[in-house]
């Protein structure tokens, strides 16, 4: 089966994912209705469990599936690509669940006019919240002007004073090491002594 093929039925399938069939303006097959079908229980199992690893989720869908270990393993890698890594996705579910619960606590300890709980609280939430950041300005990209260089072979703009006749200096080495092998440039070996 070509890639595209496989791209073509994922696109498919990702289109009448959790939605009424009826609606989604073309029919699925068979076996996409049931990927579909077993792509939803995982998502939705997933969802319910966020703390399951892909192993974890992997032995449920042997399991509930009846399917084997390659099998299982196909079914998690495909739910990843059509709807994402459920631990991803659920950061900003958890992020709203410790606000709510932040907020429940503040709301609480207001009833009970427990100030002490309720500073606690609202300092929670606004350090989770970053509210005691400032907010990084946004980058005006379309203002940055990348720099102009200018190449030169003038090394004097290094604060280097320029040889003066450098192309003569250059002639007299290639000259000298030009065709000579390690073995015939002169060298002095030098012992390293250790203190």
């Amino acid at each position: 089966m070509s890639n595209r093929t496989v791209d073509d039925k994922m696109d498919r399938i990702l289109h009448h994912m959790f939605s009424d069939p009826t609606k989604a303006g073309f029919p699925l097959t068979e076996t996409e209705r049931l990927i579909k079908e077993r792509v939803e229980r995982i998502f939705t199992m997933w969802i319910d469990n966020t703390t399951w690893s892909d192993t974890q989720i992997k032995n449920w869908v042997m399991k509930t599936f009846d399917r084997t270990d390659r099998e299982a393993r196909g079914d998690v890698h495909m739910t990843k690509f059509l709807l994402g890594s459920v631990k991803n996705a659920s950061r900003a579910f958890h992020q709203y669940r410790l606000n709510e619960m932040v907020l429940k606590v503040y709301r609480k300890a207001e009833e009970n006019n427990d100030l002490a709980n309720m500073n606690a609280a609202a300092r929670t939430y606004a350090q989770f919240n970053r509210l005691d950041k400032e907010e990084a300005e946004e980058t005006a990209f379309d203002k940055i002007i990348p720099p102009d260089w200018d190449f030169t072979t003038d090394v004097s703009v290094l604060g280097l004073k320029p040889i003066p006749n450098v192309e003569e200096v250059k002639q007299r080495i290639r000259a000298k090491y030009y065709g000579k092998t390690p073995e015939q440039i002169s060298y002095e070996d030098i012992q390293d002594t250790e203190s």
